[in-house]
């Protein structure tokens, strides 16, 4: 037996792209480019859907830096970069499935976890 795949896509190969993209202690969406905020939730998305979130820390540090609590809100960096509805949103998201006293997201639709199974079993 070779790799699981589902109709030619190789799970555990795009597991194994998802935990590369962890670095720094954050998220990138592409190879050399510096992590953002949003990946967290984009490429945590993916290792759960995948059932691979183990394979990579909870980017938690690097989310909660880009927090601007001067404004309110997440921004793309944790530096030069103003806070956005956006990455505020993705963020908060990410850290939906590490911090306490958050609902958790649904990594397949991006709501909350609580609705999807309401109106969805």
């Amino acid at each position: 037996g070779g790799p699981a795949t589902h109709d030619g896509f190789d799970e555990a190969a795009a597991a194994e792209w998802c935990a590369r993209r962890h670095s720094d202690g954050g998220v990138s969406g592409r190879t050399n480019k510096p992590p953002d905020s949003c990946y967290a939730f984009w490429v945590g998305a993916a290792l759960r859907l995948l059932g691979a979130a183990d394979r990579a820390a909870p980017p938690t540090r690097f989310v909660a830096s880009c927090e601007k609590l001067d404004t309110g809100g997440f921004a793309k960096f944790p530096e030069r970069c103003p806070p956005d509805i956006l990455h505020t949103f993705y963020s908060l998201a990410a850290l939906s499935w590490t911090e306490p006293g958050l609902s958790d997201i649904d990594p397949a639709l991006g709501i909350c976890a609580k609705r999807v199974r309401r109106h969805f079993s």
